[in-house]
């Protein structure tokens, strides 16, 4: 489990209900996400601050290091989603209208996305069927907002659920 205060990250084994590390996160503003680890390979926390412009960091629980650093945009990242097992990762910065799908192990991007008309992006989610969802507001006098799916490349829904797709498109 992992706790998170203002600048730092507890994390908590709860099987054995013992502390086990303290992260300093400096300005991370929420920006903390865990991979659920199904596969039980590698507990995975990602996390970005918004004092290092643009990048993601991948903290292995077990190490209790960083062990990789994912450059994914020029600005700061406003909100990111990973897959179950933390192998794929989708990010979207604060400025600029770029989703980006990123092999975590291989440090690469794999995809991207353009959303177009300048949107607030509120909302990111990656699902196991390789559908990302994209919320953002359109009409903010009206409180209207709209969902945007789309799917991921087919090595990347064949290495989520073993199933085949096509180049990354809008779905209707």
């Amino acid at each position: 489990m992992v706790v998170l205060s203002k600048d730092k990250a507890y994390l908590y084994d709860l099987g054995g209900m013992t502390f086990m590390h303290r992260l300093n996160l400096d300005y991370h503003l929420g920006r903390v996400t865990m991979a659920a680890n199904v596969s039980g390979e590698r507990p995975l926390m990602f996390y970005s601050n918004s004092a290092e412009v643009g990048t993601l960091k991948v903290f292995d629980i077990e190490q209790r290091k960083v062990t990789k650093t994912l450059q994914c945009h020029q600005t700061t990242i406003l909100r990111f989603a990973c897959d179950l097992d933390g192998r794929f990762i989708v990010t979207c910065s604060t400025h600029g209208e770029s989703i980006r799908l990123w092999d975590v192990d291989k440090g690469e991007r794999i995809a991207s996305y353009l959303i177009s008309g300048g949107l607030e992006i509120n909302g990111l989610f990656f699902a196991q069927t390789g559908v990302i969802t994209i919320l953002t507001r359109t009409d903010e006098s009206q409180n209207r907002a709209t969902l945007s799916l789309f799917k991921a490349p087919k090595e990347i829904k064949q290495a989520l659920i073993g199933i085949t797709g096509e180049t990354i498109e809008r779905l209707s």
